[in-house]
Order: structure tokens, then sequence, then C-alpha cells
């Protein structure tokens, strides 16, 4: 009886081990070293502009001015005025961020993908977005965070700030979307980098 036992017991367990190999093939960290690249988005500043599509214009101050409730030579002055801050206030400006080839925080690996900016949003600052492949995770509880530095034209940091990718129920080749960070209108570059890089600098 104890061997059938015995047998039973280690048929269970083998097949738990076979069952634990399968499931995690194609799940490690990458072997590969980590490279650094650049890639070149454009940033499209709209932060102040009339809005000529609507009855309501905003100010860069934030205010509404009823477009509406103008008549007559104040409605085309405010028309005017629209027109002239729409071609004179949108700029549009190339971006470029360094990017690794992979980010770690402990045990978890991710990488950066499909980097956008939310052209509508009405901010003083850009809202970027942008995708994180998980490669390896293998802490859940622990978000895999990434710092980032943005640059002016004269090289000064202009913003220092990090994200935190939440992999709560996120599993190894899962992708985060629509992971948010911001940078001021006037940045041209923009480094990500290792959270445990920042803190040994």
């Amino acid at each position: 009886m104890n061997n059938k036992i015995r047998q039973i017991v280690s048929i269970i367990l083998t097949v738990a081990a076979v069952g634990a190999i399968l499931s995690s093939c194609g799940e490690k960290p990458p072997a590969d070293e980590m490279t650094t690249g650049t890639e070149i988005h454009k940033l499209v500043d709209t932060y102040g502009v009339l809005d000529t599509d609507s009855d309501t214009a905003v100010s860069k101050t934030g205010k509404e001015k009823d477009k509406s409730k103008a008549t007559g030579d104040e409605a085309e002055t405010t028309t005017g005025a629209a027109k002239e801050t729409s071609s004179s206030q949108v700029r549009v400006s190339d971006v470029e961020f360094v990017l690794q080839s992979y980010y770690t925080d402990g045990t978890n690996y991710g990488e950066i993908q499909n980097i956008t900016f939310d052209e509508k949003a009405f901010a003083s600052t850009a809202y970027g977005y942008l995708d994180v492949k998980m490669t390896y995770v293998a802490t859940r509880d622990r978000n895999l965070v990434i710092c980032y530095r943005a640059y002016d034209a004269d090289g000064k940091v202009c913003r220092n700030a990090r994200i935190a990718v939440r992999l709560d129920g996120v599993k190894s080749g899962d992708t985060v979307e629509r992971v948010r960070f911001n940078i001021p209108f006037n940045a041209v570059k923009v480094e990500f980098f290792d959270y445990v890089k920042e803190v040994q600098q």
C-alpha cells in the first residue's frame, strides 16, 4: 500500500514539475546586454490656441470667452483673433527620446513601445503615453518603476520624474498600455532610464 502511495505521489510531483517547466518556457529575463537607441517623435503645442470650431473660445489663462454673444464688429474681431491665434501659436517640434532596449526594477523587466502625445489635451505641459511590454514579471506586487529626464534646447533639465507600470494581474509577455508621462513643451530631448541608476547617481 505504501509503495502505491509513493508511486502516486511521485507521479503527481513529476507532472507538476513538467507543468512548471512548460509554463515557464519563454518567460525569463533578457539574456542580451542592454543597449541604448534614439527615436524622434513630433510634439504639437496647441496650449492657448482658441477653439475656432465651437461657440466657446478658450484663452491661455483658461478663461472662457463666449463668442455666441458677440454681434457685429465685435463678432468679426473675435473670429479674426481666433484665426490669428491658431496660426501663430500652434508649434510642432521634434523631440528626441533616448531609450534602453529594456528596463529593470528588481526582478521585473519591460520594454517601452509606442510613444504618443495627446494633441487635444488642454494643459501647460504635454501629455505623453507609452506602452510597456513586460518581458519578464517575477514579482507582481512590485510595480516596474522607470525614471525619465527632459532637457530643453540649452541642455538644462526641465523635468525629472518617474512612471510606475502597475503589474497587478500582469504576467510575462503582457503589454501595459497607455502609461502616462508629461514633459514641458520646451523639451527637446527625453531620456528614460532604470530606477536603480537614479538611486546610484
